[in-house]
């Protein structure tokens, strides 16, 4: 009478259990059950999950990985890039094209307020200034040193600009305006007669919907020549940017 080698049947069966065994993991005090839906549980009632730490250089890098990887989870240790790419300490996920951190303020919204403006400086026809003082800029959106600023996220925003200024020229037509990327928005124009010029309070208020990347400043339209300076107070020339959603 033939008699089935008993070896290979046993490593089949071993082969099947392991298959079995091992399409779900479960690492804690309790490694019996798991839960049906999970292909890996962690318990444990006085131990935590910790992340791998490494250190990123930008949320638009992969670096140090090899490529962005959708669902992808590190700790980042670094403090690194510039904005509105730079990133901090923090844990952070891949959506496949880039690096999202995860932490109380990622869920907020942008919402900036800008005072304190420079002198105006002539450029051309326009009257360009930035503001000194910067309030709420969580994201580092707003550069000081440039007088623009940069949107990390993408949304509807409103982004709101008063100036109180004044000019030895007329007459003229003061207007105030926002660059976009290059396009200008117009805002309110008041026309001075008197030929020694005067002063005007001219503003903008423009909802738009902005991606990252997308780079504003605001800038005013008057003579080319003669002098416009400032007038305002912290309080009168200030410019607002706050996204909606």
């Amino acid at each position: 009478m033939y008699k089935k080698p008993i070896l290979p049947i046993l490593v089949a069966a071993f082969l099947c259990l392991s298959v079995r065994t091992f399409s779900q993991v479960k690492i804690g005090n309790n490694p019996t059950t798991i839960n049906a839906d999970a292909v890996l549980e962690t318990e444990s009632t006085n131990k935590g999950f910790l992340l791998p730490r490494i250190a990123l250089t930008a949320t638009n890098s992969a670096s140090p990985l090899s490529a962005h990887t959708a669902g992808m989870a590190v700790y980042n240790t670094a403090t690194a890039g510039t904005a509105p790419n730079n990133v901090t300490p923090g844990i952070y996920y891949n959506n496949g094209s880039g690096w999202i951190k995860l932490d109380s303020v990622a869920s907020g919204l942008t919402n900036i307020t800008l005072t304190n403006p420079s002198a105006m400086v002539n450029s051309g026809n326009y009257w360009d200034y930035k503001f000194q003082t910067v309030a709420g800029d969580v994201f580092n959106e707003y550069s000081v040193s440039t007088g623009k600023f940069t949107a990390s996220r993408s949304g509807i925003y409103m982004l709101s600009c008063y100036n109180l200024a004044s000019c030895n020229v007329g007459p003229i037509n003061p207007t105030i305006l926002l660059n976009i990327n290059g396009k200008e928005y117009v805002g309110s124009v008041m026309y001075i007669s008197p030929a020694g010029g005067g002063g005007y309070t001219v503003f903008i208020v423009l909802p738009i919907k902005l991606n990252p990347g997308d780079v504003v400043y605001p800038r005013g339209f008057g003579p080319a020549t003669g002098t416009c300076t400032i007038d305002g107070t912290t309080s009168r020339t200030f410019m607002t940017i706050i996204q909606l959603r």
